[in-house]
């Protein structure tokens, strides 16, 4: 007799592939709307690498999210996933934003001066790099700011 798809939605989130721990674990079923695995698990549908994270390490600490030290969003593997806060998040984010043209995170052209701006976001205000002729330039100096003020994923 088949299992039910609730009971191999737990089994597979709580069993994983230990016999691999450095790999991403890839959740094969639905994901939502930006990657995330989830799961239907006691008639609630629940972010997988979260529900990993409780089973295999704990309860996930008051007021903080799961990050995946991966980059891979469909990952749920354990030694993957820790606990941050939401500016450690930001800070540890890869990647670009997906309107951004200038090909650099924290770089964006501002056509009314003809020059590439470069910008860091810190604890919540925008902290301003520079302007330069060209975006190569603004990315360094977008970069240079961020470990300047000790940003974690820089």
């Amino acid at each position: 007799m088949a299992r039910s798809n609730r009971r191999l939605n737990r089994e597979l989130i709580e069993q994983g592939i230990f016999d691999k721990p450095w790999a991403c674990w890839l959740w094969p079923y639905g994901k939502n709307t930006n990657g995330y695995g989830r799961a239907k698990i006691d008639g609630i549908y629940v972010p997988v690498h979260r529900h990993a994270y409780t089973h295999h390490v704990g309860p996930i600490p008051t007021g903080l999210l799961i990050d995946h030290a991966c980059h891979t969003k469909a990952c749920y593997n354990p030694y993957h996933l820790r606990p941050v806060t939401n500016k450690q998040n930001m800070e540890y984010r890869n990647g670009l934003d997906a309107n951004n043209t200038s090909g650099y995170r924290g770089v964006s052209y501002r056509r009314s001066k003809n020059k590439w701006r470069a910008r860091v976001m810190h604890n919540g205000k925008a902290i301003e790099c520079g302007e330069f002729r060209c975006p190569t330039k603004a990315g360094l100096a977008a970069e240079s700011k961020r470990r300047e003020l000790g940003f974690l994923g820089s």
